[in-house]
């Protein structure tokens, strides 16, 4: 039982309190002055045209579909590794893992294409 926990339960929370801290502090990274050095060459944040937010959207939606991906696949080897010889159990896990690769194919390829697409589209009535 303690093997049980402590593979299942401790370590992956000891990995998650290493490795958060740096991931926040990236994301967190100062400025270094690229911002005024920007807006000095006449680049401007502050505007979104509609290719940027639809682009921020399909980059919000894979990220979503990213997670929940991680989360299937996990649960799906959670139930493959206690399955104790339930030819079922391997069976429903070894199911939802392809599904999942599947779907994450299918999603990732709908990401590709409506980028492509934006890009070859907005120049068009942007000008």
């Amino acid at each position: 039982m303690k093997s049980f926990i402590y593979k299942n339960l401790f370590f992956p929370l000891i990995s998650l309190l290493v490795f958060l801290p740096g991931a926040i502090l990236a994301a967190a990274a100062p400025d270094y002055g690229l911002g005024a050095t920007g807006g000095a060459a006449g680049y401007n944040k502050a505007v979104a045209t509609p290719d940027i937010i639809v682009g921020k959207i399909i980059r919000a939606v894979l990220v979503l579909v990213g997670v929940i991906f991680l989360v299937l696949i996990i649960y799906a080897g959670f139930l493959w590794n206690t399955a104790g010889g339930n030819e079922e159990q391997v069976k429903k896990a070894k199911k939802l893992i392809s599904t999942s690769v599947i779907g994450l194919i299918i999603v990732l390829a709908g990401g590709i294409i409506s980028g492509y697409v934006l890009d070859k589209i907005v120049p068009f009535f942007i000008k």
